[in-house]
């Protein structure tokens, strides 16, 4: 009797294993088989063609418990406000609102240090375009010394009791201005840093309004200001520096001799519009040279100065009639070096953090922990700003 219970429970063992294997089997053949999407009728996995409709069939579709990586498409946020100041850049300077451009631009340029791989890219173009609107915002005029602005040649006669006769020449115009008037200069320095302290204001009544966040300088979207880590801080105010006020953050300036036009009046104290005293007949316009006659009396050669056909003045020999002469500090430049910044247009950089914009923490002494527990100073990370640059790493002269 017991022999007979033990062979029906190998048999029931055996009848549920082979209901698992067919139920293993039922399941790869409907995994291999799809349905038609027109008739409803199931086909094979390697046919291209309902054997019911004819209907094409799509492809078939692997699915796997594996996940699938999504590709990324959204921006980087660093990225997006980096182009986002960029392009309002490019809106203002169109509209001859250079500073403004210039702001959003050195802006951009800041927020690019975050941008990860977009970043050489743009970081070429923003150099580019800051470089060009530098050039515009130092660009103006000045009185040409050489006509004094007339943009005329004018013929100055000095008469024998002291007074200048000036004649003017209505046909000819000035040699070194070419008759404008005006000749190209660069704009000194402390003009260039009234025209930035004014637009400044409205820069940042703009980048409130559009409801951006300041941080020491640098303006950012609320949701990167509220999650701005320290090295973040430090990397973009690094990068927008602090402008040498001596050459306006421009790493030259103006020549103070020739005010940034690059030429001065002609150095000889007698020349007077390119012209000088006539050697022959002093300036008289008459001739000095006489004959003695036969019966002892004189004789003039001719009635007036042959050399400077009677108006007393000949071309001056130093600056040979254009009445100015190439600056001598200048070497006709125009612009100079910074002496201040040797040309960087950046503060010094600052001695207690050596430009770095950190500082080991004080309580930790840069190891992140305090008494076996997460320094409350530096919240663990080892590093504090610098006390003297909060961060810039460069410090203004005072």
């Amino acid at each position: 009797m017991s022999v007979g219970r033990g062979s029906c429970a190998v048999k029931r063992k055996i009848f549920l294993l082979l209901l698992a294997v067919l139920l293993a089997a039922v399941n790869v053949i409907q995994a291999a088989l799809r349905s038609c999407s027109k008739c409803g009728y199931e086909q094979a996995e390697d046919a291209t063609k309902c054997s019911h409709c004819g209907a094409a069939l799509a492809p078939l579709t692997i699915i796997t418990n594996e996940p699938v990586a999504t590709p990324v498409t959204t921006r980087a946020p660093w990225a997006s406000a980096a182009e986002e100041e960029f392009n309002l850049a490019k809106a203002a300077a169109p509209q001859n609102r250079i500073w403004l451009a210039w702001f959003y631009a050195r802006n951009a340029a800041a927020l690019n240090t975050l941008a990860g791989e977009t970043r050489p890219v743009r970081e070429a173009d923003l150099m580019k375009a800051l470089g060009q609107l530098e050039v515009v915002l130092r660009s103006t005029q000045v009185k040409c010394p050489a006509c004094d602005g007339t943009g005329r040649r004018e013929t100055k006669i000095k008469m024998s009791d002291g007074r200048i006769q000036t004649i003017n020449s209505n046909s000819q115009l000035c040699l070194r201005c070419g008759g404008s008037g005006l000749l190209p200069a660069m704009r000194m320095p402390d003009i260039l840093n009234h025209q930035r302290a004014q637009v400044a204001r409205d820069y940042d009544a703009l980048q409130q309004d559009h409801n951006w966040t300041p941080v020491t300088g640098v303006w950012l979207p609320p949701e990167l200001a509220a999650n701005l880590t320290l090295s973040n801080r430090v990397a973009v105010l690094r990068a927008l520096g602090s402008a040498c006020l001596n050459c306006a953050g421009m790493g030259i300036m103006a020549c103070a001799k020739c005010e940034g036009a690059g030429y001065i009046k002609c150095s000889s104290g007698d020349c007077l519009m390119g012209t000088t005293t006539c050697p022959d007949c002093g300036g008289s316009g008459s001739p000095k040279k006489t004959n003695q006659g036969a019966r002892g009396g004189t004789t003039m050669i001719s009635i007036y100065c042959t050399t400077c056909q009677a108006t007393g003045r000949v071309v001056c020999k130093i600056c040979r009639g254009k009445a100015s002469l190439s600056c001598n500090t200048c070497m006709g430049k125009t612009a100079l070096v910074c002496k201040a910044c040797s040309g960087t247009g950046q503060n010094p950089e600052c001695v207690k953090c050596r430009g770095g914009g950190l500082m080991d923490c004080i309580r930790c002494k840069g190891s992140g922990k305090y008494r076996d527990d997460t320094c409350p100073a530096c919240q663990g990370q080892g590093n504090v700003l610098c006390t003297t640059c909060q961060g810039i790493g460069k410090v203004s002269r005072r």
